[in-house]
């Protein structure tokens, strides 16, 4: 089962609030948290301890709240 664009837009705002390690080739791994979902693979995430937010690829993003009940 293939979700559409908008399910899948849907789904990822589930992600919003969620504190996630982002894994980028081109900078440092870093923790982060999501405040924004920009389309179906992309999202606005904020670093940890910093004010900027930053657009990143779906794909780059791992869940810490895994298993965290």
């Amino acid at each position: 089962y293939l979700m559409n664009s908008k399910e899948k837009i849907k789904y990822n705002k589930k992600m919003i609030g969620q504190r996630v390690l982002v894994t980028q080739t081109q900078r440092p791994t870093f923790e982060a948290v999501v405040v924004d979902v920009v389309n179906e693979d992309t999202l606005t995430v904020q670093g940890k301890g910093s004010q900027e937010h930053v657009t990143v690829d779906l794909y780059d993003v791992r869940s810490l709240e895994y298993g965290k009940h």
